[in-house]
């Protein structure tokens, strides 16, 4: 109810809508109204201590409700203060965080304080921001169980483009449902936009999901004529490992680079493997090796020219559809993953 206004004799659908009701007051009105008797049969609100406004109401005809006895008159101050506030209600500001999910937290604040004149701690704003987000965009596993058709979209709308799921059967793992356990996506411009005019150059890296469910993002990247990254291939899968990496590259990436440029040259990243090797004694003879034994050929000529950047970026994705207007699959919904820990 928005701001309610009581009466004697007013009727409730339930005890539910009462509490909800007197909440919504509390907070209009700025008063610290709370609640002293809270059951199946009767409900009772009052004002704090030397205000006579109070508020009983019981049960009357099945599972409706209805007010007994009610005293309007309040002789306390108004209070910036409110134990009533919850996330719940602070969620009411769910458009907000739609159109801008990087609300900062201090903006929220004054927000708040403007329209419903209480103050709230930065807590509180986190909880309505995580609540306001799971109204918006659900759960995980609501999210999860839409793979499929996304993947059918994806293929609907960019022809040509490369996407390989991984849910293992339920039967294998005993589970009532699929399970996520890898995604490879590879869209048909960037395979154009790559052969097209960026430079003969590809790497490969890896970074943790942070989230809810562990993970790692596996890229492959390219660089287009304007020295920038142009983004080839991505995964999301379990672990980064040697099986997971030898998966991504051997969906398309290898064999490919290999029809095209057999002759391509395989280098390391020296930055990250003095990452895996430091504090090791075979630290610096190890970067010594790789450095001396390099070929510091580069490549530049056409591929800096204006007519091979306008080639890279020539192919177009096209936009998906919301997700109520996708292509229905009726593949069995799928799990979220396991988190996944690297054992030492």
């Amino acid at each position: 109810m928005m701001d309610p206004e009581f009466k004697l004799g007013m009727i409730f659908t339930s005890a539910k809508e009462c509490k909800a009701a007197v909440k919504e007051y509390a907070l209009r009105k700025q008063k610290k109204v709370k609640l002293v008797r809270n059951g199946k049969l009767r409900v009772k609100a009052v004002c704090k201590r030397g205000c006579p406004w109070v508020l009983y109401v019981s049960k009357y005809d099945g599972d409706a409700f209805q007010v007994k006895t009610y005293n309007k008159k309040h002789t306390c101050s108004k209070t910036y203060n409110n134990r009533n506030i919850t996330s719940k209600i602070l969620a009411q500001f769910m458009e907000e965080l739609r159109i801008n999910p990087n609300w900062p937290v201090s903006a929220m604040k004054q927000r708040i304080r403007k329209d419903l004149k209480l103050d709230v701690s930065t807590s509180q704003i986190y909880r309505a921001k995580k609540r306001a987000f799971l109204m918006i965009h659900g759960t995980d596993a609501n999210r999860y169980s839409k793979l499929w058709d996304y993947c059918e979209e994806l293929r609907r709308t960019n022809p040509g483009f490369t996407v390989v799921m991984e849910a293992p059967d339920h039967e294998e793992l005993r589970e009532p449902k699929p399970r996520f356990l890898r995604l490879y996506v590879c869209l048909e411009a960037c395979k154009r936009g790559l052969l097209e005019g960026c430079r003969p150059f590809v790497g490969l890296d890896g970074c943790h999901i942070k989230g809810t469910h562990s993970g790692q993002l596996l890229t492959a990247i390219g660089i287009d004529p304007n020295h920038c990254l142009f983004p080839i291939a991505y995964a999301i899968v379990e672990i980064e490992n040697k099986d997971s990496w030898e998966w991504f590259i051997g969906l398309g990436l290898i064999p490919a680079l290999n029809e095209l440029v057999p002759e391509s040259e395989h280098r390391h990243c020296v930055r990250q493997e003095s990452g895996i090797y430091q504090g090791s004694h075979v630290h610096m003879p190890l970067l010594q090796f790789m450095t001396e034994n390099m070929n510091r050929k580069i490549y530049i000529a056409q591929y800096y020219k204006n007519e091979s950047y306008q080639r890279a970026y020539e192919p177009l994705i096209q936009p998906m559809n919301g997700y109520k207007m996708w292509p229905r699959t009726g593949l069995p919904q799928v799990l979220p993953p396991h988190n996944y820990k690297l054992r030492n």
